[in-house]
């Protein structure tokens, strides 16, 4: 189990890229192939995951390893997280010394679009994965309520993430009791 963690988690910092939310996807299908954890228990571990400091795909592997195999599974997960960083990191560094920077501008060009689809691919499978979509008609406009308004916190009046996903937090728990 340590070793399928590690390695799982290896592949997706492997080939991930894009931040947490872009990995969420990736880090989701390999939750559902080792039936690590229920959809609904994943989808409650994004939302956890998502208020503690640091990255949230870090964070991610920490959690899963841990609800999978404990301490031992979240050294793994986390371990294998890191360590493709690590190497590409060292590899494009030494590669962007060797070549002109519009090559390497044309290909960051291509990885962009990517990107941003990995990013709505994730929010997309969030939203299927939340009960209350498939609730009342109040429930579900509630929730498309706290969705636009936090949108519009960040779009708009740039507020921290951290005060958005508190006050988002206690307008669920008002709302929803």
């Amino acid at each position: 189990m340590i070793w399928l963690l590690f390695w799982s988690f290896f592949k997706i910092g492997l080939l991930s890229f894009g931040g947490g939310y872009a990995m969420l996807p990736i880090i989701e299908s390999e939750v559902a192939r080792y039936e690590w954890m229920s959809g609904n228990a994943y989808a409650q571990t994004v939302a956890l995951v998502s208020l503690a400091p640091g990255p949230l795909a870090a964070n991610m592997a920490v959690s899963v390893g841990y609800h999978t195999a404990g301490i031992a599974g979240s050294a793994a997960a986390m371990a294998g997280f890191v360590t493709p960083s690590i190497l590409l990191i060292v590899l494009i560094v030494v590669i962007s010394q060797r070549f002109a920077n519009k090559e390497l501008d044309s290909f960051y060009y291509g990885i962009r679009p990517v990107i941003v689809a990995f990013v709505f691919y994730g929010a997309f499978r969030m939203a299927q994965s939340t009960p209350l979509l498939h609730s009342s008609p109040a429930d579900m406009a509630i929730t498309w309520i706290i969705a636009a308004a936090a949108y519009l916190s960040f779009s708009r009046f740039h507020l921290h993430p951290l005060l958005v996903l508190s006050g988002s937090g206690v307008a669920g728990w008002l709302l929803f009791q």
